[in-house]
């Protein structure tokens, strides 16, 4: 009897509208507010709902990314991901985790780096496939 490949059969066994469904995600940042100046840490976490192995068609080698008000990973310098498709694999109700941190500033050249101002700041992540529509965004305040 042969080994199952369980990646390949849910793939061909399971729409992408479910795997996508199948998927939840959640970006949860340490605290709310934070004081200027402090790094702003967070947790991106992604949780297989499904009894079955669960693999996403991603377009990067990484195979998700975060923003801070809409900026990609806080720098207005270009720097794309690779452009390499790839899957983001899920054993069965598996959970995964990433931590990161954002020091409230905003890269604008090489090696200038702005800091934010005061207020509302929006951190956002998502899954590098085709229509980012596996998301997850949360608001952060930074004090004056």
């Amino acid at each position: 009897m042969g080994v199952v490949d369980w990646t390949n059969l849910s793939h061909a066994l399971l729409p992408t509208a479910v795997r996508r469904r199948a998927v939840e995600m959640h970006l949860e940042p340490d605290r709310d507010v934070y004081p200027a100046g402090d790094p702003v840490g967070f947790r991106v976490v992604f949780r297989n709902r499904l009894p079955v192995p669960v693999v996403l068609r991603v377009e990067s080698p990484v195979p998700w990314s975060w923003s801070v008000d809409g900026i990609d990973r806080g720098s207005r310098v270009a720097d794309p991901l690779p452009d390499d498709s790839s899957r983001f694999e899920f054993a069965p109700r598996e959970r995964k985790a990433f931590a990161r941190e954002w020091h409230q500033r905003i890269r604008t050249g090489r090696r200038e780096w702005d800091a934010v101002a005061p207020g509302d700041h929006v951190l956002r992540a998502w899954v590098t496939d085709r229509d980012r529509s596996l998301a997850a965004e949360a608001t952060v305040h930074v004090d004056g």
